[in-house]
């Protein structure tokens, strides 16, 4: 279920805020392995949704990864940025085997 199914009644988005909470939620609920379940879902949309109004200038990542961190532990988001780093460094080509 797309992430608009749960904005309230009356809260309005920019067309790119929708699309970066789309992002950022489907991307949480991904790295959670929430699957189906309703109650997590709308739970991880609320809280996604409630930053995106408070701050509107976050990007899908930080959405995204802020979830994590609240409904996963910190341990998603160390392990979420760890991989963001690998993949930068490998699609620039700098990445470098560690000792």
């Amino acid at each position: 279920m797309p992430i608009r199914h749960y904005v309230e009644h009356g809260v309005v988005f920019t067309p790119e805020v929708l699309s970066t909470t789309s992002n950022a939620f489907t991307a949480a609920t991904e790295v959670l392995e929430i699957g189906g379940d309703e109650i997590k879902r709308a739970a991880v949309a609320r809280f996604i949704i409630r930053l995106a109004q408070e701050d509107g200038n976050l990007d899908a990542a930080a959405l995204r990864d802020r979830a994590v961190a609240v409904f996963g532990g910190p341990i998603f988001a160390v392990l979420i940025n760890e991989r963001h780093r690998v993949e930068a460094a490998s699609a620039s080509g700098s990445e470098r085997p560690r000792e």
